[in-house]
């Protein structure tokens, strides 16, 4: 679902992207198109697959809900008129009249989006459902009440009581902060903070993944990229060394027990 929210994609393209077989690709489509959440489409020569989201006009809470796949979180959609729709449920995760960090707005959107949360923002900011200062040290809901006086100046807002989870601590928080670049980390040369990053990113980045399951390098490396601004092997050869996953010396591509969930 996560795939098809961005584009179209024949069965062998989704079945390359998750290393499944095609005909296991299919038999999960077949049950996905049977309850109206994607839908074919006649392409040349063969078939490609679509969220079905033409249905989803008449009722904004109704396409909304068909877009949940867990009670508070969402699938995003970026492109037509249901972009909107998916843009503005996920402006109401936001309080009115308060200022958030671009960290705090990250961590939010992977919160209650199914989806990169640097791509998300930068659509919210595009339509409109979040504004930020030009250095993007600041964001605030563009609806707030405050935001519409002329003589608006956001750091009159209330700054976000948005908390980590208590895993974390203001130093590794402040750490990160320090080596964000474009909603991305990069890992210190610090050994010291080097861990904290790996620890907290370590943490988000373990929502990407269910336990007993293997995953492939190139499964990982594709979390990866979503979090750090490092070569992906660089970051796995560190996630293994601080024991946050093994690898199975066996077989070079594998990823066994990926990210403890802690």
């Amino acid at each position: 679902m996560g795939l098809l929210a961005t584009d179209p994609r024949s069965v062998e393209e989704i079945a390359a992207l998750l290393e499944l077989r095609p005909p296991t690709i299919s038999h999960h489509l077949s049950k996905l198109q049977k309850v109206g959440l994607v839908k074919a489409l006649a392409q040349q020569h063969h078939s490609v697959y679509a969220l079905n989201v033409e249905n989803l006009d008449t009722d904004p809470n109704d396409a909304v809900r068909k877009l949940l796949i867990e009670p508070d979180r969402i699938i995003f959609v970026s492109k037509g008129h249901q972009a909107k729709l998916v843009l503005g449920w996920l402006q109401q995760r936001f309080e009115p009249d308060t200022r958030y960090t671009e960290l705090q707005v990250n961590l939010i959107l992977e919160k209650h989006c199914a989806h990169e949360s640097t791509t998300v923002r930068r659509y919210m900011v595009d339509y409109k459902m979040l504004a930020r200062k030009r250095d993007g040290s600041m964001y605030w809901r563009t609806d707030s009440p405050a935001a519409q006086a002329p003589d608006f100046d956001p750091q009159r807002l209330h700054p976000s009581d948005f908390k980590l989870p208590r895993t974390h601590t203001a130093e590794q928080v402040d750490v990160v902060k320090r080596n964000l670049i474009d909603g991305r980390v990069s890992v210190p040369a610090d050994a010291e903070q080097s861990q904290m990053v790996l620890k907290l990113i370590g943490l988000m980045m373990g929502r990407r993944f269910s336990k007993g399951i293997d995953y492939s390098a190139m499964q990982l490396d594709s979390v990866i990229q979503r979090f750090f601004n490092d070569e992906p092997a660089k970051v796995r050869a560190l996630l293994v060394e601080q024991h946050y996953m093994t690898h199975d010396t066996r077989r070079k591509a594998s990823i066994d027990a990926a990210l403890h969930r802690r």
